[in-house]
């Protein structure tokens, strides 16, 4: 149809609708105008005073120029936004804008063509510019702009070293997911509930990616990075082809059948299963090994558990999915080297033997020190009645380090309490069983049979109703007396404050297991009879499914754990998280690697954070994540806590709050006993921590417990043992000796 028939019809149609025909015919007339020259309409609209009518024929040198206009025009455009003299005028840069965004993606197209014989300096060049436009479509935030541009000024400057090349590509290749985050904070949600009317909703995000200048400047970065591995000798192999796409994020090696996940919340998992998830979750039982779409945040509590096991993570980027569905409910093998080597192939009988060869390697053993641990001592507990040397003799790991942290920082701490192992061994010795046992006795039998005879079923069955005795069973009275008592005069009167109530056991932080996130953690319980409550939901919790299974991979005698409780006074942070004092991707200790959230509770559960590595000898800050979490966790005046909408900054932890976090890093280990090592050297720690109004807040620490298996790995050792461990620069003149991704 066009404007001229819809005209000719009107004539001879009805003639009450002739007024609505000719609105019809003009409307088409409107849509069907050939569309403007962006670069004569950035003239037009006075974003640019240089003339650009050398550029009318697209020759080579056209198509550079094409898409530099395209890219500054873009990020001018997104600049002056704001500032628009009017609502028409900011309207048509909008428009403007949507035309620049299809040039950009045209002309990065045509340069795709180039790669094999342009010089690396000139690839670097195109991606320069390209990030430009992408800030100027809104994929990228300043910030996230400002941070890829110091990368690429360290890769333009020569002489440049083959580990800068390396580590700067690897930071340029973020962009990607930082734009996936940025949409996904606009429009995840409202698509999920659009998704319920037509399930086409749900690919909006990727096709927006792929269909955006992203993809080709990606294939640009994509390219230089298959360089650096090359220069490196690094290659990663997907069902037997050397492939990009594979981001490693906790070295390892596994072996499962594949299966491929929609929703991780409706999946029943196996402890022999490798599993590809839309992004790592927080509430994971026991697995082989982790594929995921998304990155999520390293130093989530699952992440910290994968890596203390040696179970390997990677990242897979969407163009590979195809390929691994052809593989679904295949057994194969996972693994990923120290050094970033990735292989993935579906096993053979040869990989079988080797495997299981390498496997027959004794593992560690979580074993609780039982001639430390004290039951007599029953009374709760001040922190600073406890300290670091008490952990796994009165309480757990949090209590006696917090009341080490305490003594050091008595400002920085928050007031607690905690409720020693005794009390709670005290508890199941006199709490009967339905059988008339007393409830340690019936542990202790149950856990016989299941040693003689395996039985998963039977397991959680016993399991189930354990936690219901603990739950339900009555307590003390002279407990209940006595803990109503410390709790008024340390916190004050009841209903008058919160507390986060924390279950603390004899098996986890130990020096090969740390057991992150595996027992309940009770936010904000306002009112005693709540408290008491909690208390018995923390003592059941090490008894979980997910917390027994991911346990008893490691332990032979479960009834060697005890618990503890930690009851702390809430704190209502308005930014929390996790920091590392090293850099997990490359175990250096000159780097703090901090992951941050608004709210409470941040960073610990896999939510988007905020990631920095902060330089402990300079005052670089190397961004790794802007936070994109669209909801956040604030405290309740009756209790518990509520998600609410997140403002998502470009910058969540201030500069000098990134300050605070730099020294106290540099401070922990020379006066934490449990941070040193006998040499003298120091551990790497995870410390958990909050601001509130500017006010710095320590809630844990704990060593950083990695996997010693992997350094003595052999199939791991082979994949690392052709890698260049040599000083090596790169020359930017040089084209790259690499295929096009």
């Amino acid at each position: 149809m066009d404007a001229a028939r819809v005209r000719d019809y009107a004539i001879t149609g009805r003639k009450e609708l002739q007024s609505d025909y000719r609105q019809l015919a003009a409307l088409i007339d409107e849509l069907s105008k050939p569309p403007l020259d962006p670069y004569r309409e950035a003239l037009r609209l006075q974003l640019t005073d240089t003339h650009l009518e050398e550029m009318r024929e697209p020759t080579e040198i056209v198509v550079d120029d094409h898409f530099a206009w395209a890219s500054q025009l873009l990020a001018k455009i997104r600049k002056k936004l704001p500032r628009a003299p009017s609502d028409d005028i900011q309207l048509q840069w909008l428009e403007l804008s949507d035309r620049l965004e299809f040039e950009l993606f045209r002309t990065a197209n045509q340069l795709l063509a180039k790669l094999p014989t342009a010089s690396r300096r000139q690839q670097l060049d195109w991606i320069a510019l390209g990030i430009d436009g992408l800030y100027g479509t809104g994929m990228l935030s300043n910030r996230e702009r400002n941070s890829l541009n110091s990368s690429l000024k360290i890769l333009r400057s020569p002489p440049l070293s083959l580990e800068n090349y390396q580590l700067e590509l690897s930071q340029l290749a973020r962009l990607s997911r930082w734009a996936e985050n940025r949409l996904r904070y606009h429009f995840e949600n409202p698509l999920l509930r659009l998704s319920r009317l037509d399930t086409r909703f749900r690919t909006f995000i990727p096709e927006r990616l792929r269909g955006s200048p992203l993809l080709p400047i990606s294939r640009m970065i994509d390219n230089l990075q298959a360089d650096s591995r090359q220069l490196r000798g690094v290659s990663h192999h997907l069902f037997g082809a050397e492939t990009s796409g594979l981001q490693p994020l906790n070295p390892g090696l596994a072996r499962g059948k594949l299966e491929i996940v929609a929703d991780p919340r409706q999946h029943d998992f196996s402890a022999e299963g490798i599993y590809l998830l839309p992004e790592t979750v927080e509430n994971l039982p026991p697995v082989a090994g982790i594929l995921s779409r998304g990155i999520g945040n390293s130093l989530s509590h699952i992440q910290l558990l994968a890596r203390n096991l040696g179970i390997p993570n990677i990242s897979i980027d969407e163009s590979l999915l195809t390929e691994f569905a052809r593989h679904q409910g295949e057994t194969i093998l996972v693994a990923v080297s120290p050094g970033g080597v990735v292989r993935i192939n579906v096993e053979n009988e040869n990989q079988q033997k080797s495997f299981n060869r390498n496997r027959q390697q004794p593992d560690f053993q979580i074993e609780a020190d039982r001639q430390k641990l004290d039951l007599q001592q029953t009374a709760i507990l001040r922190l600073d009645q406890l300290r670091a040397g008490d952990s796994g003799r009165i309480a757990g790991p949090k209590g006696a380090n917090l009341g080490e942290l305490k003594r050091l920082y008595p400002q920085l701490v928050p007031d607690a309490l905690v409720i020693p192992f005794g009390r709670f061994h005290q508890f199941i010795e006199q709490t009967r069983a339905p059988d008339g046992q007393t409830l340690l006795a019936w542990m202790r039998s149950h856990y016989q049979q299941l040693a003689e005879r395996p039985d998963v079923s039977a397991r959680n069955k016993f399991l189930r109703r354990l936690r219901e005795q603990i739950i339900s069973a009555p307590l003390e009275q002279g407990f209940l007396d006595e803990l109503r008592t410390r709790l008024q005069t340390n916190f004050g009167v009841d209903g008058s404050y919160g507390v986060f109530v924390r279950s603390d056991t004899n098996v986890e932080d130990l020096p090969n297991f740390t057991g992150a996130g595996l027992n309940k953690t009770v936010p904000h319980v306002v009112g005693f009879v709540n408290i008491v409550r909690a208390i018995r939901t923390v003592w059941a919790s090490p008894f979980s499914d997910r917390a027994f299974s991911w346990r008893q991979t490691h332990m032979r005698a479960p009834e060697q754990l005890y618990v503890s409780v930690v009851l702390m006074a809430s704190v209502a942070a308005e930014k929390s998280g996790v920091m590392a004092t090293i850099d997990l991707s490359t175990g250096s200790n000159r780097y703090v690697q901090v992951a941050t959230n608004e709210g409470v509770g941040g960073a610990v559960s896999g939510q988007r954070a905020e990631e920095v590595l902060i330089d402990s000898q300079g005052d670089r800050v190397r961004l790794l994540t802007q936070t994109s979490a669209d909801r956040k966790h604030i405290l309740l005046p009756q209790g518990g806590i509520k998600k609410i909408q997140a403002s998502a900054p470009e910058q969540l932890l201030s500069t000098a709050e990134l300050r605070i976090l730099r020294q106290m890093a540099a401070e922990l280990p020379r006066r934490f006993p449990d941070l040193l090592n006998p040499d003298g050297s120091s551990k790497p720690a995870d410390i958990e921590f909050g601001f509130q109004e500017g006010k710095f807040i320590l809630f844990q620490i704990r060593p950083l417990v990695e996997s010693t298996r992997l350094k003595n790995d052999l199939l791991l050792q082979e994949l690392d043992a052709g890698l260049v461990t040599t000083s090596t620069t790169v020359d930017l003149e040089q084209s790259p000796a690499v295929r096009q991704p």
